[in-house]
């Protein structure tokens, strides 16, 4: 009986496997930091031209400006590179660099005050790092595009000036 099997007792074929997603980026593991330490993310903002043209140069300023204030550099990724809203040093495009590195508290105002005398440093944003070291991409790029048309429409504030006047004549202060 063993060989009479019927088709319909045969197992159903296995199907194909489905292809395995890409995996996301490695997100390095939080270090171990002693007491006093704390884990900093920092944002700075370089000069768009010096970072096209050397970019680990520029890296390697940061690193060296977080280190000689007494910090480790853990990782640095280049975010994005935007118009600014208004020049900074003469400069009207900016690179974003996000970086995460460890230092004693107190170390972070000397890292602080490296960065305000650098020349390569226009802005830059130190904080306390809580949520490990993940640098997420933007939410949304801006593209020059966003910022109007450029033909000086005003969008915001009125400014329209295709509405009628509530009141005709003198200002309020003579007609009384």
């Amino acid at each position: 009986m063993a060989d009479n099997v019927s088709p319909t007792n045969d197992p159903a074929p296995a199907a194909p496997a489905a292809p395995a997603a890409p995996a996301a980026p490695a997100v390095p593991p939080t270090p171990e930091l002693p007491p006093g330490v704390r884990l900093y993310e920092g944002m700075w903002l370089v000069d768009a031209n010096v970072g096209r043209e050397d970019y680990g140069k520029v890296v390697a300023g940061l690193k060296e400006l977080v280190e000689k204030g007494g910090g480790t550099w853990i990782n640095g990724d280049k975010w994005e590179e935007r118009r600014l809203a208004y020049s900074i040093r003469k400069k009207k495009r900016g690179l974003y660099i996000i970086s995460h590195f460890s230092a004693p508290t107190e170390c972070v105002t000397r890292i602080d005050r490296n960065a305000r005398l650098s020349e390569v440093v226009l802005r830059h944003m130190i904080t306390v790092d809580e949520d490990g070291l993940s640098t997420s991409p933007p939410v949304r790029t801006i593209d020059d595009d966003d910022f109007g048309s450029g033909t000086g429409e005003r969008r915001f504030f009125g400014g329209g000036g295709d509405r009628e006047r509530r009141h005709s004549g003198p200002p309020a202060a003579a007609r009384s």
